[in-house]
């Protein structure tokens, strides 16, 4: 073989080894570009998927939505209560389900949230549904338990839990695990009615001699005593007691008092948003960078005074279209005489024969000048 023989083979492998090089390179630079665009794609699909989840938790989190994500968890013996089906009705009709199911104690309420979530399996996002036990519970009480609780309130504690309301509501609060409780009684005032009822036969018994029929209220309880109990347990263990008389009555609150658990995250959340009393509504007033607008707000914030109505704060605002021209006006003028600037401004009610006018006024006069020139905040102006 000759020596040119030998160096055509050197190139041709020379060759074959740039050509496998290169190739090697595009085909490395193919991957990499397809992984990008797959990655691409997955991070696109993740945020439309981030995207379409936020929108359905805002939109599960609105009121007509969330209630449908609410499950009131009711005892047994609920139900079997006079207003049990009501309560059952009233539920339906708030679009809240519920589930009959046992709980720690007889009469009680708790709450169930449905709630989603993002998870990341293999890489990819997912939308995850769990329930959230709500940190509310609603525990009805019979008249019965609470007059034995009131009236054992001043009593020595025999070591039953259940022997007073102080030491019912602390027996509660730890087989609810301290969830914020809320207690409904229903018929005190049959109480009160009933008692009054006694006392009074018990006084007309008396006054004929007729010692069979003679009250004793040794184990009666007062108004005055119920409302010690409250105050104690309210400042105590900020346990909240509502008093109903008709079956329909508690079971509409029980069913508003789940419909305000379902709507609290939204509540919330608009109230601690940066300044929500800026947004506008279909009652605001708006300004125009033309200044148009002011009067229509200065006319308003007048009317805001006791006895202003429309027609004295349109005569204020002809003169005077806002409160900066007031304010010059007043500071062109001496104080005695700019506290009467406005008092013979002539106020015009009607139109034709049957119109009438009359002023302004002192009174007002002085009010509006106070209210624009003052520099102190102790000043209060009505």
């Amino acid at each position: 073989m000759s020596v040119l023989d030998e160096k055509n083979i050197y190139m041709d492998n020379d060759s074959l080894e740039n050509d496998r090089n290169r190739k090697y390179k595009l085909d490395t630079v193919k991957e990499a570009k397809k992984k990008e665009r797959e990655e691409k794609k997955l991070k696109k699909q993740q945020d439309q998927l981030k995207r379409q989840y936020e929108r359905e938790v805002r939109k599960q989190t609105k009121p007509g939505e969330c209630q449908k994500l609410l499950t009131a968890l009711i005892e047994p013996s609920v139900i079997k209560l006079s207003y049990g089906p009501g309560i059952l009705d009233s539920l339906t009709k708030q679009s809240i389900k519920y589930d009959i199911q046992e709980q720690p104690i007889a009469g009680l309420i708790t709450f169930v949230r449905q709630i989603s979530s993002l998870k990341q399996i293999d890489g990819k996002l997912d939308t995850d549904l769990s329930e959230q036990l709500e940190k509310n519970a609603l525990y009805l009480m019979s008249l019965e338990e609470f007059l034995n609780c009131v009236s054992a309130n001043n009593k020595p504690i025999e070591g039953s839990p259940q022997c007073n309301l102080s030491r019912r509501i602390l027996y509660l609060n730890e087989i609810t695990r301290h969830r914020q409780l809320t207690v409904f009684v229903k018929g005190l005032d049959d109480h009160y009615r009933d008692q009054r009822r006694k006392e009074n036969k018990a006084y007309k018994a008396k006054c004929q001699g007729n010692r069979k029929n003679e009250y004793n209220s040794t184990f009666q309880v007062t108004k005055n005593e119920i409302d010690q109990a409250l105050i104690e347990i309210q400042i105590k263990f900020n346990v909240i007691f509502r008093f109903f008389e008709k079956d329909a009555d508690i079971a509409t609150a029980i069913a508003h008092y789940a419909k305000a658990i379902a709507e609290y995250p939204f509540k919330k959340q608009r109230m601690e948003s940066n300044f929500s009393f800026h947004a506008e509504s279909s009652g605001s007033l708006r300004v125009a960078d033309d200044g148009s607008g002011v009067s229509h707000i200065w006319k308003n914030q007048l009317q805001q005074f006791k006895n202003v109505s429309t027609d004295v704060a349109n005569a204020i605002v002809s003169h005077y279209p806002t409160p900066s021209n007031l304010l010059q006006a007043y500071e062109r003028v001496p104080i005695t005489e700019a506290q009467h600037l406005l008092q013979n401004i002539e106020v015009r009610r009607g139109a034709g024969l049957v119109s009438t006018s009359r002023k302004v006024g002192k009174e007002l006069s002085k009010k509006l000048h106070t209210f624009i020139t003052s520099q102190s905040d102790n000043i209060i102006v009505q």
